[in-house]
């Protein structure tokens, strides 16, 4: 692709490119968790079906959607489908604290949420004695397994019937830790999403055979690079089960089963992983063609010591800020 052509795509947002490709793939394995596998064609559905409940519940282009859910294949389609509506989605992290969470639904002013019932109480306003200004108050809960009853009707997977929007608008909020202070909200725009997933798709050489596992939580911004650019190549993101692997090595474990070909982790866990392969006589997992270890700088002893482990080859890659970068 040439500057010109590749400067124009990516300034498309992203959910258009990720239409484009579920209608070129429609049969191909999307999003797998345990015994739960949706097609692209599946996860478009899913999507367009959020998509219409947030618009038929007010939601407008611009406003900001606040998600809390687990790891799951309806995590990935209630980011799409608050794309589809034209908002903004922004994760929380249901490990917060309750003061914090609060902060974050007044300071993105968000006034819908997507999330699990389990996590309800994070947000409930009846212990605030004025409810008016408690930042809870009127907000709308949408309970994730909800979404999942609704039955499309064919208008749902019509891409006119969503708006239409610029590579300038939001597409989401990351919020930082907050370990120091409040929390901070960085805001991306589709232009910038789209730009970063074709990178991610150049640098890493992603393939549509290729499986890569959704390791991380939604609220560490490696998951937008686990999630976004495997779908518009037409790959599978697999989505790392709830419950622990009854395995001394999860990981490699996790690799293995599901035959995992790029894997996106934080150093310190990776420095983890590559000591308790050494400590166990383990080998790289044969599948593995790609390594992203982001977040901060790795330990020299440590890749060289993953070096005397893999036995094949290996695209290794440190990176850091996928927030910032954007």
């Amino acid at each position: 692709m040439n500057k010109v052509n590749s400067l124009t795509a990516s300034t498309v947002p992203f959910i258009d490119l990720f239409w484009n490709q579920c209608e070129a793939t429609p049969h191909r394995i999307a999003v797998v968790q345990e015994d739960c596998s949706w097609t692209y064609q599946d996860l478009l559905s899913q999507s367009c079906k959020i998509a219409q409940s947030l618009l038929r519940d007010g939601v407008e282009q611009g406003d900001r959607v606040g998600i809390c859910l687990d790891r799951s294949p309806i995590a990935i389609a209630s980011m799409l489908g608050i794309h589809l509506a034209g908002a903004a989605f922004v994760p929380l992290d249901p490990e917060y604290p309750t003061e914090r969470l609060r902060y974050m639904l007044e300071d993105a002013e968000i006034r819908t949420l997507i999330g699990h019932a389990k996590y309800q109480p994070l947000f409930d306003a009846g212990s605030c004695d004025d409810q008016s200004v408690h930042p809870s108050a009127g907000l709308n809960w949408i309970e994730a397994s909800d979404l999942l009853a609704i039955q499309p009707s064919p208008a749902d997977l019509d891409r006119n019937n969503f708006p239409a929007f610029c590579g300038e608008q939001l597409a989401y909020v990351m919020y930082t830790s907050g370990s120091t202070g409040n929390p901070k909200g960085v805001l991306i725009n589709h232009a910038a999403l789209t730009t970063y997933c074709r990178a991610d798709l150049d640098v890493y050489r992603l393939r549509a055979d290729d499986r890569t596992l959704q390791f991380s939580t939604l609220t560490f911004d490696i998951a937008i690079e686990e999630i976004f650019p495997p779908l518009l190549c037409g790959s599978c993101v697999v989505v790392r089960p709830l419950e622990r692997a009854d395995s001394v090595n999860e990981l490699s474990h996790l690799i293995d089963t599901h035959q995992i070909t790029a894997v996106h982790l934080a150093t310190a866990y990776w420095h983890q992983w590559v000591d308790l392969m050494k400590a166990t006589d383990s080998r790289i997992p044969s599948s593995l063609r790609l390594m992203v270890v982001t977040g901060e700088k790795v330990s020299v002893d440590h890749y060289r010591r993953w070096q005397t482990i893999c036995d094949h080859n290996v695209l290794w890659c440190n990176a850091y800020g996928p927030t910032e970068a954007t």
